[in-house]
């Protein structure tokens, strides 16, 4: 699990956010309650910093709420 700060929402209601370290793996957004925000689309700027494309599914957030990060859980029907 790792954190995330909101720094903008666009008028698309894409949701760019900002973490620390490296960031790989299908991954997940959800606020402090466990409620999930939505999927993490991109991957853009420093390593050292990364940014974060967001698309929510249908939750509202507001610049500055922080969010936790986790790999999405597969399926197990899956094949690796």
């Amino acid at each position: 699990m790792k954190k995330a700060r909101v720094v903008h929402v666009t008028p698309s209601n894409l949701i760019v956010a900002t973490t620390s370290g490296d960031v790989r793996g299908d991954l997940v957004a959800a606020d402090s309650k466990g409620n999930l925000i939505g999927d993490v689309v991109d991957v853009f700027g420093p390593v050292s910093a990364p940014y974060l494309l967001i698309k929510p599914q249908k939750a509202i957030v507001e610049e500055g709420t922080q969010l936790f990060l986790y790999r999405r859980a597969r399926d197990k029907r899956e094949r690796k």
